[in-house]
């Protein structure tokens, strides 16, 4: 095929195709409007059985696999671990949990101690809290208007907590929930707080020193009932042992035992 020949099927390719991607470039956004449409349509109308998600979470059963959907969305399967997870209005599972303790490989930012959670949807009003103790990740950046402090590598919450925190304190159970072997969370301590941090009174374990102002007294503890003495069992003599009566002396029956001489005189007569 000749040059002229080439240049002329390229042109055939480029005259056929020109009108073809504007067509293109108008309809892939609109079918990719319509199917994250139809995606939320779908987990706001899910069926019976269904599990509601609102954001990413690990996937069961919670050994590495991590759902990067950050939309609200449905599955076929609820959460394994409840204590990583809070329920929404409308039955949706938010993750509260830290991400990449469960595998999650995507953009992270790293805090210290409870705080207010920034997934899209939260109301400000009804904040959602983070209970965990020490140092750790989250897929989203501290909200918008809270009181963080960035030292030492990690968010300090240096806000004033609502009483929902108070109230929910049992969602302290997320720290009881496992995490990969491999996981490192952010290598920082309590130590590194900056000024004006102040742990949650929930978090903080007061010693109780005996006799101190406001330290609750030890119960009482009973007293021991005294045994009485059991009175000693008197001795019982052992009478001695008989022994063999010696020639000339007192036999058991009372006598006297005779000597040879005697019993040889009882056998010959009276001389």
């Amino acid at each position: 095929m000749s040059l002229v020949s080439r240049l002329r099927s390229v042109a055939n390719v480029f005259t056929i195709a020109c009108p073809i991607v504007p067509f293109l470039l108008l309809v892939l956004p609109l079918c990719l409007a319509s199917t994250v449409s139809q995606s939320l349509l779908w987990a706001a109308d899910a069926p019976v059985g269904v599990a509601r998600y609102r954001g990413i979470h690990p996937l069961w059963p919670q050994t590495g696999g991590f759902c990067y959907i950050d939309v609200p969305h449905v599955h076929n399967k609820r959460p394994t671990d409840l204590r990583t997870y809070r329920v929404l209005p409308g039955e949706e599972n938010l993750y509260v949990g830290d991400p990449v303790a469960l595998g999650y490989d995507g953009t992270r930012y790293p805090y210290f101690g409870p705080h207010p959670l920034a997934a899209a949807g939260l109301s400000a009003s009804e904040p959602v809290y983070c209970y965990l103790r020490g140092p750790h990740f989250h897929a989203e950046q501290p909200p918008a208007g809270a009181s963080f402090v960035f030292k030492a590598g990690v968010y300090w919450f240096i806000g004033t907590f609502l009483p929902a925190f108070e109230r929910d304190l049992y969602n302290m159970w997320v720290n009881d929930a496992p995490v990969l072997t491999s996981y490192e969370p952010p290598q920082v301590s309590l130590a590194d707080a900056p000024p004006g941090y102040v742990q949650p009174a929930a978090l903080r374990v007061k010693p109780v020193v005996p006799g101190a102002p406001g330290a609750l007294a030890a119960p009482a503890v009973p007293a021991v009932p005294a045994v009485a003495a059991v009175p000693a069992v008197p001795a019982v003599p052992v009478p001695p042992a008989p022994t063999p009566a010696a020639p000339g002396k007192k036999n058991l029956r009372g006598g006297s035992s005779p000597s040879p001489a005697h019993k040889a005189a009882r056998k010959d007569g009276p001389s």
